[in-house]
């Protein structure tokens, strides 16, 4: 059931690490525009858009009008939250695991209401992966009962314009993301010294604007992603198992021919998808495309409106070299990538019993040739006990003429 719901998938999504890196240099190149719905990386004097057209592509979630839900549907907060309206996001954890170990429990009995509890873990798992995966939530935070309303009702969540709530998400996080940190970071210095360090968590889905990069930045992709498929959403056709080096991707961007996609162009194919015919488009202007050369002077010289570009230097080389770590404290918050890893556990484990059962049917398919075989044997038996027979039976004939025609030759002598 959730393999054919809105996130259905996101079970075929290849291994894709997260690289905080490739996400960190992007956000430094950010520009600043009147445009507040979408962001812009300047490279090479020339803009590359991220908006709700390349979030479509990539993440194939849908967009369209957001409705208010009925919050009187709150069945499965009173069931499994103890009617609580204040519930934590490490609590529905919690609630879906130990419901998905009760699921196995049971697996081997008869139970009238297996279908309604396949449907309850489904309600739960899509709960889970929206606000764990989806929104990039830490265990602390709530959850939404607006959204514990909703998926009581399997038509309703599935319809929803999930692209337009997790978009507006992940573009909040990746428009912040750098907000004050040079201050921040300033302030830190004079306590901590050079130990000093200041990072920053995003929030939403920044998978999709990593797979972007791999999109609009070819040679990106080249090296640290690897394209396993031609399939929509975009997302689904790239597999990434380490990340780079915060020196290795500012090296790419400083390749004199670097080639690059200002906007991403759907094919034909993905001009007819749902996900992307609902999208707002909205052209992108001449002066986006071709930025001067003053605005990146600018960037570097005033992070995000700071006004030391010396401080701002000290705490890119300090949020790189902390980010470069790979520790708890990394930069991008560890949890997102976990529980992305989780699902991708969970699509693993459905194919390996998938691929059980394939087993099995070709064993049987072996046990059917050899019966089959064995058939084929006896058959040839009786053919060949039949052959005998018919050879007994001529054989017994032939003797009864021989015996006869002696008896007759005999009574003419006599």
């Amino acid at each position: 059931m959730f393999r054919k719901s809105c996130f259905g998938h996101f079970l075929l999504l290849p291994e894709l690490r997260f690289s905080a890196q490739i996400v960190h240099q992007l956000l430094l190149r950010q520009c600043e525009t009147k445009k507040d719905n979408e962001i812009w990386i300047l490279l090479k004097s020339k803009g590359l858009r991220f908006s709700k057209e390349e979030f479509a592509l990539i993440t194939g979630l849908s967009f369209g009008p957001i409705t208010k839900c009925d919050k009187k549907s709150l069945r499965i907060r009173d069931t499994y939250f103890k009617g609580e309206n204040k519930v934590r996001n490490d609590e529905l954890e919690k609630v879906f695991l130990s419901l998905g170990e009760e699921k196995k429990k049971k697996k081997n009995k008869k139970n009238k209401k297996k279908g309604f509890e396949d449907e309850e873990v489904i309600k739960l798992a899509l709960l889970y992966f929206l606000e764990h995966v989806l929104f990039g939530k830490e265990g602390k935070n709530l959850i939404d009962m607006e959204w514990v309303a909703l998926v009581d009702n399997l038509e309703a969540f599935n319809k929803y314009p999930w692209g337009g709530i997790c978009y507006e998400r992940t573009l909040f996080g990746l428009q912040r993301a750098l907000e004050n940190r040079v201050s921040k970071y300033q302030d830190k210095k004079k306590t901590k010294g050079e130990a000093a360090v200041e990072a920053y968590s995003l929030v939403g889905f920044p998978y999709a604007f990593q797979v972007w990069a791999y999109e609009a930045i070819p040679l990106i992709g080249l090296k640290y992603a690897t394209r396993v498929s031609e399939r929509y959403p975009r997302i689904l056709n790239w597999s990434a198992t380490s990340a780079p080096r915060s020196t290795e991707v500012e090296n790419v961007f400083l390749e004199p021919h670097l080639t690059f996609h200002s906007l991403l162009t759907p094919t034909l194919e993905e001009q007819q998808q749902d996900y992307y015919k609902h999208v707002d488009k909205q052209g992108a202007s001449a002066e986006m495309l071709h930025q001067s050369n003053a605005s990146q002077d600018a960037k570097n010289d005033d992070l995000r409106h700071e006004k030391s570009s010396s401080d701002t230097a000290a705490y890119v080389a300090a949020a790189t070299a902390a980010m470069a770590e790979e520790t708890t404290n990394d930069a991008i918050t560890p949890s997102i990538e976990k529980l992305w890893m989780e699902f991708v556990k969970f699509r693993q484990s459905s194919e390996l019993n998938f691929n059980h059962l394939k087993k099995e049917i070709e064993g049987l398919n072996l046990k059917m040739d050899e019966l089959k075989q064995l058939l084929l044997e006896v058959s040839d038996m009786f053919t060949c006990l039949n052959f005998l027979i018919l050879q007994c039976f001529d054989i017994c004939v032939f003797s009864y003429l021989l015996l006869l025609g002696g008896v007759c030759n005999f009574r003419l002598r006599v």
